[in-house]
This record gives structure tokens, C-alpha cells and sequence, in this order.
């Protein structure tokens, strides 16, 4: 698996940086590293590269995996799953990350937001509100209705984890990273741990793939560290 320096970003050059280049390109990438997922581990995946990106690389998707099944080894899943209930754990039998396990997991180590809505409007109107509104927390506008170039969490230097469909709608859930945009182009680029690539999505595709058709799963989006600390993590080593 790809390594990567241990020296912790400049998040305040960084920040000013990403915000110069929107501003001035109308396009903006965050360099977050890719991982390429095991079964069922996109969650952990995601995670690990989001936490590559804040400069905590000791930790691959296995360990982080761990973590989160012994942080609520209660819940419902891991115990339909037993993948606790050996010694040495089959990742087969993992059974996916929530939503909600995602954030609080990673509540404990920064500033997390997590947006999302429960349901959509059966109004078309409300309905898209609703998508505005989510859609401001990275997207602006000036007076006068005209879209800026400016998307809170990355151009302030944050990667965002979206929960989306992995291929058409009502296919399986799957988490991405969303690491930029391209305004005019109409693009959003994301790291996709499967297949560990970057990809690129139009607005209408990725506005289409968002919105999961399940209660908290509309436009579900996990922002963390939005304080920009410098982070001090540690877990538990997983070792085969």
C-alpha cells in the first residue's frame, strides 16, 4: 500500500493557498492521498484518507476498521456480523460503517459536522430548497443569485466524505472524498477507494448519487477536523 510523509500540512498557508486558486482558477483540488478499499471497507478506507490528508498516516484501513468495531461492538450489525467473536477477525464478514458510526468515530478525535435529512420534501420546490440549502454549506452565492467559486469546507482547506449510491440509484451505499470542484466545467472530483482512483463526477451525477433514497441518507455529508487542529490520534494496532 502507498505511504506517505509524516509531516503534518501548514493548514494556515494551505488554507490561504486553496483560496487564492479558487478564486483565481475557479477550480479547486485538495491533494488527499487515495486508498484502495478490502471488502466492505470503503468507511474505513475514507477515513484513512482523510486522516493521511491532516498528516496522521500510522494507521491503514485495517486498524481503523478495528477501532470502530470495539468502539460500539454492541451495535446491531457487529453483532449480526460475529466478526468479533474470533480471535483473529475474518474481514469478510465486516459489516459495513453507518453513517452516524462514521461521526461519532471520528467525534473523538475533532470538530466533526455531519449533514443530512432524514427525508425529502414530497413539494419538488421544498424539495430542492432542501438540496440548496445542504449545498451552501460548500457552495456560496452573491447577492444578486450568481454562483461564486467558493465552497466553505474546501476552500478552507477541508475535505468533505459524502455517503452517495456506488453506481446507479438504489444501488449499495459507498463512501467517497470529495477533494474539489471545477465551477465552470461543472465537475466535482472525489477519491473513490473503489477502485483507490480519482474520479470526477458532473453536478447532476453527483447531485443524483447523493441523495440516498433512505431516512438520514438524504445529501449525508461528514466534514472533519473543521477547526483545522493539529491532530493527535491514537488507536490500536491491528496485526494479523
Amino acid at each position: 500500500m502507498e505511504r506517505y510523509d509524516e509531516e503534518t500540512p501548514n493548514y494556515s498557508n494551505d488554507t490561504l493557498f486553496v483560496f487564492r486558486q479558487c478564486a483565481v482558477t475557479g477550480t479547486c483540488k485538495l491533494n488527499v492521498p487515495t486508498v484502495k478499499q478490502g471488502k466492505a471497507l470503503c468507511g474505513p478506507a475514507t477515513i484513512e484518507m482523510v486522516f493521511r490528508y491532516w498528516g496522521i498516516n500510522k494507521y491503514n484501513q485495517y486498524d481503523i476498521a478495528y477501532n470502530i468495531l470495539t468502539f460500539n461492538p454492541e451495535a446491531k450489525r457487529v453483532q449480526k456480523s460475529g466478526i468479533l467473536e474470533t480471535s483473529r477477525i475474518s474481514w469478510e464478514r465486516y459489516p459495513g460503517t453507518g453513517t452516524s458510526t462514521m461521526r461519532e468515530f471520528l467525534k473523538q478525535f475533532s470538530s466533526t459536522k455531519n449533514n443530512k435529512y432524514k427525508k425529502l420534501s414530497n413539494d419538488p420546490v421544498k424539495a430542492e430548497k432542501q438540496k440548496a440549502k445542504i449545498w451552501k454549506l460548500v457552495q456560496q452565492y452573491l447577492n444578486d443569485g450568481i454562483p461564486v467559486i467558493v465552497h466553505q469546507y474546501l476552500n478552507d482547506g477541508i475535505p468533505v466524505i459524502v455517503h452517495q449510491y456506488w453506481k446507479g440509484v438504489n444501488s449499495t451505499g459507498h463512501y467517497r472524498v470529495v477533494t474539489g470542484y471545477d465551477n465552470y466545467r461543472k465537475q466535482v472530483f472525489l477519491n473513490d477507494a473503489n477502485p483507490g482512483k480519482k474520479i470526477k463526477q458532473s453536478y447532476e451525477e453527483f447531485f443524483k448519487k447523493w441523495n440516498v433514497n433512505e431516512p438520514w441518507l438524504h445529501y449525508n455529508a461528514i466534514a472533519f477536523n473543521i477547526d483545522k487542529e493539529k491532530l493527535s490520534i491514537k488507536l490500536d494496532k491491528y496485526y494479523n
